[in-house]
């Protein structure tokens, strides 16, 4: 299982989110497309956690493809205060959306180091409140390249094509478009090591651009839209996963993402480019 975690505020800041800024900042169900983090647009905020058990799959081996079972879970917070870890846990009064959008994946080698990896999902979404329910689904094509090595720093290109939709029980339903690229560097750190694994520094770059532009006009004015996103991030791993029963992860990072009036930070455990 991969777990990540995302803030908006350094270390003992409060993020106060109220269920009018989860309904309306972006539909709850798309917490999925931006990733596990805290969000900001304009001065309205929300935290989501996302939690995704990975289990492989066996079949298609014998032709060199890996497979992938992915379950994935969303929480929507409506408070995160760092200082108050109680406030955090207790889900009563904290938690305000659920998400569960299983799905496959695969990775399929093409030619030299390019690999293809096409995913699809689909599930479903609450609210606690009762208020809402909708269907979730989105499915994609990434793509993997791994560049020439630049001394012992290796450097990889992603490329991803990405669709995302919602159906709501009691409103309309839409969908958005993506493409991302983006680059994955990995260097050795030299004789450094955690319990006999080599640490290695792990940066990355992305871009995302929407084909169709998301609207903020339901909490902001004038219109607050989301054209595009840049990202970067910093991480430090280890060569070999480490699996625990309910988590596995291969490095502790720190990512930066920002476009237009929105801005995140988000703390990740795998690479953000799965």
């Amino acid at each position: 299982m991969a777990m990540s975690l995302g803030l908006i505020q350094p270390a003992g800041a409060q993020v106060a989110v109220t269920q009018r800024d989860i309904d309306s900042l972006y539909h709850w169900a798309y917490s999925a497309a931006f990733g596990t983090g805290a969000y900001r647009v304009g001065e309205d905020e929300v935290f989501v956690l996302k939690v995704e058990p990975v289990i492989p799959l066996h079949f298609l081996q014998n032709r060199g493809v890996a497979t992938r079972l992915r379950l994935p879970l969303t929480f929507g917070l409506q408070t995160i205060d760092l200082g108050d870890i109680g406030d955090i846990i207790d889900l009563s009064n904290n938690l305000q959306t659920v998400s569960f959008v299983p799905g496959m994946d695969f990775r399929i080698p093409i030619k030299g180091s390019w690999v293809l990896k096409p995913y699809v999902h689909y599930g479903y979404g609450w609210q606690m409140s009762g208020a809402e329910s909708a269907q979730i689904y989105y499915f994609g094509l990434n793509s993997r390249v791994t560049l020439p090595a630049l001394g012992d720093f290796r450097i990889d290109m992603i490329n991803g094509l990405q669709w995302f939709g919602q159906v709501p029980d009691i409103a309309r339903s839409d969908s958005f478009a993506r493409l991302v690229t983006g680059f994955e560097g990995d260097l050795a750190l030299g004789s450094w090591r955690v319990d006999g694994r080599q640490l290695h520094l792990k940066p990355h770059i992305a871009h995302y651009w929407y084909f169709n532009t998301i609207g903020f006009g339901q909490i902001q004015d004038p219109m607050v839209e989301l054209k595009q996103e840049f990202e970067v991030g910093l991480a430090v791993g280890i060569e070999e996963r480490i699996s625990l029963k309910v988590m596995s992860f291969d490095r502790f990072g720190v990512a930066y993402r920002g476009g237009g009036d929105l801005r995140a930070i988000r703390i990740y455990l795998s690479s953000v480019f799965p």
